[in-house]
């Protein structure tokens, strides 16, 4: 709750201050800053797999931010960002066990995939940015049908040690098709 009162604080002193004067470097990171603490707090309220989307809720927030202000400087902050959210969530297999009670792979892998495809439709204007973002929307697509086949063919046990042909045919497709995204 502390972490969200002082995301709305950020907040509503960076909209004041932009209202009194004109765009300056303190009302940036003051929104950049109120929209991570927002994360924060998703990530802390939520259960261990919502802080993937809440990071990667901060695609959508940082390309607002590079779109409203005209900062394509910011791109290095994107990038990191993006980079976090796509490391995550292809590493996820060594991180904790995750519950299989929720269906909790198809809102962070498919939930991450959306926020970084609106990210790239907000940044139509930044050429550069949106080929960051389409590959990263594409990447996070495959690891988002990768998740979901293991969660239908494993009950909800997206990391079982099993590994059948089906699903070996499905993966080498999709690792192929990520190679075509790299490419």
């Amino acid at each position: 709750m502390g972490t969200a009162l002082m995301a709305l604080a950020y907040l509503t002193i960076a909209a004041t201050v932009l209202r009194k004067t004109s765009v300056e470097a303190l009302v940036v990171w003051t929104f950049i800053g109120g929209h991570f603490l927002l994360a924060l707090a998703a990530a802390i309220t939520l259960r261990e797999a919502s802080l993937s989307l809440a990071i990667a809720a901060q695609l959508l927030s940082l390309a607002w931010v590079i779109q409203r202000f005209e900062l394509p400087g910011l791109g290095w902050l994107l990038k990191v960002t993006v980079a976090v959210v796509i490391a995550r969530l292809t590493l996820n297999p060594w991180l904790p066990a995750y519950p299989s009670d929720v269906h909790w792979s198809l809102w962070t892998y498919g939930g991450a995939t959306v926020f970084a495809a609106a990210a790239a439709q907000v940044l139509k204007s930044y050429p550069t940015l949106r080929v960051w973002l389409g590959g990263a929307s594409l990447h996070l697509m495959v690891l988002t049908l990768w998740s979901e086949l293991r969660y239908q063919l494993y009950d909800g046990f997206v990391f079982s040690r099993q590994f059948v042909f089906s699903e070996a045919v499905v993966a080498m497709l999709m690792v192929a098709s990520l190679g075509l995204v790299y490419r």
